[in-house]
């Protein structure tokens, strides 16, 4: 239950994750200028704007992977009504249930996500588009653009159209996989969209044609495309030190991928937020990541920076109102305690006159440690009311709709997964639900191509003895006798948890949408310990240490320490100071005594003593990665999402050796080492063969294996563990088999079905 476990079918909490934060950053970075006190609001800055250096063209930066082409002139749109000059006078403008708004919310058959509609005020929700997720409406309200899951990981999305009245759905032909993070973004005549591709970049697609143009060339790590009202340029960011991810600058282009020029900087950081309404100037926000930030306007050459107000931290994006007259944006605050430790937050929402005067609080919240909060707001198109995610304990957020004039909020939906988006033009009256990506795909062992639904094992986990084997599955925790296959116990739990660990006596779960920890003894399905006090994602992972007597829960910016079966908190260890800081990984020596706990953006690795509770050691692994412990915590595999990973040796804080050749998807959800440390499996390692799973010798990088897709053709592999001998290799796949391997011979010595029901 890491970051990346949304980007499967609840792709809910990382699309949650990119609504609250920004991208994660390898290290924290010093601002601009040194932070300010704590103020009660957000006020503007009289600071003199640091000094800034022209743009440059750079002939030797690619600009398109398509040849230039004539510029037919823009598509026409339906005539909408501009928006008011003054959209809180009593006439002119629509009230909440005559406007609408799309969102990301859980299927309603429960089997992935799908796109609804709903007045601003909260009615007449619909299902629009089945198995869908980022929803975008065009400028003039008559298509919406999506992503849908394709179950491929080397392409993992298609870019889908389709007409407001869900007629004439069509395929965007793209050969790149698209980051899920961002919606497709329209540009404001309706004839492009700006994606991001996972690993590519930003690229430009011809809605009517299906070209894609690759615009930010190679320009590595390149994100965040802003269009300019007249649909001529484009902006983004990228860093001038990838390795580092840091030294962002802004770039502008034009949609073919031409005159691609960089915007020279003298401060650290520039993320551009939007075009400034007379398209001269750009919004951006400058300075650390990690905060605090100043916004600026910035000239196209970059010689002329104002500032607009800071120093805090600013949630990308902000957002100049349709009329350009206002403001509007979400600032937070860190609060730390003594020991410069955090201690929680504060948010304001908050609107302010288009050059930063007069800013006003719409909404303030004070966030407990941990606690999530609010999203950047969104301008309906006329320009009353702004939409958000509120977070709300133990649950996927609300959608809230805010009118900007009267300061009355609405929830307009619960259960959000990512941002919304605003229809342009009045509600509609009725909503043709559109299917596409049916339930259930019919497989080819299905009777007369009846679909066939396959629960399957998306968690492997052995005994400490050997002798029993435990999977996740969707009826919840399935026991099974390694040497016959028979199924011994069955444990509920809620759909989509997750076995995060197994002793001799215990059952650690994760509940869905990482909210809270579980305990169960096993066989008897005893609840013997819950902890549900966290919001969404918090809970990432969890160990439990060789005797039962204790358990770790990682957790955002924190590991928590507890006595079995007493409930009772031992200790909080902090781990970490950034807002997107997660514990992936944590682990208990084979002794006990001591706790290693791994932090992902910020690539810290602590050792704890569990009887002193005190901090051994600690060191940095300085590239944002994945990470992977091996079950001793003796090894730490930090995967880079690039082909290959590092070997480290915990105790000693040091590289072992580099594995160019062994290319994994990344993370434990997609690598399993074997207990003597010898061997890993990983899946997903090669490009185009996403169904392969290979089986690597660590010291010296020999492939020894390699397994193709399930028996039934179209499936992938999902899961893999080791026996605590290291001579039996479980490996589940999508159709519901699990096959036991002898580990020498990588032949099968056993299968076992997942049934397809309790």
């Amino acid at each position: 239950m890491q970051p990346r476990l949304v980007r499967s079918l609840a792709a809910a909490a990382l699309l949650l994750g990119a609504a609250c934060g920004g991208r994660p950053t390898a290290a924290p970075s010093a601002s601009d200028t040194p932070p300010a006190a704590a103020s009660n609001s957000p006020v503007p800055a009289s600071a003199t704007a640091p000094p800034t250096a022209a743009a440059t063209e750079a002939p030797a930066l690619p600009t398109s992977t398509l040849p230039p082409t004539a510029t037919p002139p823009p598509t026409a749109l339906p005539t909408l009504a501009p928006p008011p000059a003054d959209p809180c006078a009593p006439s002119g403008v629509d009230l909440a249930e005559a406007i609408s708004l799309s969102y990301t919310a859980a299927r309603g058959d429960g089997l992935g996500t799908s796109i609804y509609v709903a007045r601003a005020d909260g009615s007449q929700t619909a299902e629009f588009v089945l198995g869908a997720l980022a929803p975008s409406w065009s400028p003039d309200g008559q298509r919406l653009a999506y992503l849908t899951e394709t179950g491929d990981e080397a392409r993992p999305y298609d870019l889908r159209v389709v007409g407001f009245d869900g007629a004439d759905e069509t395929v965007l032909p793209i050969d790149f996989a698209l980051d899920i993070d961002p919606s497709p973004r329209w540009s404001p005549d309706g004839r492009y969209l700006a994606v991001e591709g996972a690993e590519e970049g930003v690229y430009v697609i011809d809605v009517d044609t299906g070209q894609a143009a690759s615009v930010s060339g190679d320009t590595a790590l390149a994100w965040g495309p802003v269009w300019s009202l007249d649909s001529t340029r484009l902006a983004f960011q990228a860093p001038l030190d990838p390795a580092l991810n840091n030294q962002y600058r802004i770039y502008t282009v034009a949609p073919d991928g031409a005159n691609l020029t960089r915007i020279e900087s003298g401060v650290l950081n520039d993320f551009v937020q939007q075009w400034t309404p007379d398209g001269s100037r750009l919004l951006v926000k400058s300075g650390g990541q990690a905060g605090p930030q100043q916004i600026y306007t910035l000239s196209l050459d970059g010689a002329e920076r104002e500032r607009l107000f800071g120093d805090q931290t600013y949630v990308h994006p902000l957002a100049y109102s349709p009329n350009g007259q206002q403001l509007a944006f979400l600032a937070t605050e860190l609060h730390f305690d003594a020991q410069n430790n955090i201690t929680g937050s504060t948010e304001w929402l908050t609107v302010a006159e288009a050059g930063g005067a007069n800013p006003r609080v719409l909404e303030q919240r004070e966030l407990a440690f941990g606690q999530e909060g609010l999203s950047a707001p969104q301008w309906s198109a006329n320009g009353r009311y702004l939409a958000y995610l509120r977070a709300v304990t133990a649950a996927l957020p609300d959608l809230v709709v805010m009118d900007v004039c009267s300061g009355a909020a609405a929830t307009a939906a619960s259960g959000v997964a990512g941002l919304p988006s605003w229809k342009p033009g009045p509600a509609l009256d009725a909503v043709a639900a559109v299917m596409a990506v049916p339930a259930v795909t019919a497989t080819p062992d299905s009777a007369a191509g009846e679909a066939v639904p396959h629960d399957h094992a998306w968690r492997l986990a052995w005994s400490p003895d050997g002798t029993t084997l435990a999977a996740s599955t969707a009826a919840g925790l399935r026991f099974y006798n390694a040497a016959s296959g028979d199924e011994i116990a069955l444990i509920p739990a809620a759909a989509g948890s997750t076995l995060a660990a197994l002793s001799g006596q215990y059952a650690a779960v994760i509940q869905p949408g990482g909210t809270g920890v579980s305990v169960y003894t096993w066989p008897e399905g005893i609840l013997e310990f819950e902890q549900r006090d966290a919001p969404a994602e918090s809970f990432q992972s969890v160990a439990l240490n060789p005797d039962s007597s204790l358990l770790a829960t990682g957790e955002r910016f924190q590991v928590r320490l507890w006595d079995l079966p007493t409930d009772e908190l031992r200790a909080t260890f902090q781990t970490a100071d950034l807002s997107d800081s997660y514990v992936t990984a944590v682990g208990f020596t084979l002794d006990g005594r001591t706790l290693v706990s791994v932090t992902q953006w910020q690539g810290r690795v602590h050792e704890w003593n569990t009887s002193t509770l005190g901090l051994q050691r600690s060191f940095r692994i300085p590239t944002v990665t994945e990470f992977a412990l091996s079950p001793d915590t003796r090894r730490l595999l930090a995967d880079y999402a690039t082909p290959g990973f590092e070997l480290w040796d915990v105790a000693g804080g040091f590289l072992l050796g580099r594995h160019p050749l062994i290319i994994g998807a990344g993370g434990p959800e997609y690598t399993a080492v074997s207990p003597n440390n010898r061997r890993v499996a990983v899946w997903g390692y090669k490009d185009g063969e996403s169904n392969m799973l290979a089986v690597w010798d660590l010291a010296n990088d020999t492939l020894l294996h390699e397994f193709a897709a399930g028996p039934v053709l179209g499936y992938t592999w999902r899961s893999a563990a080791f026996s605590p001998d290291s001579g039996t290799l479980a490996l589940g796949d999508t159709a519901g088999v699990i096959f036991l391997v002898e580990a020498e011979t990588w032949t099968e010595i056993g299968r076992i079905e997942v049934p397809d029901g309790p």
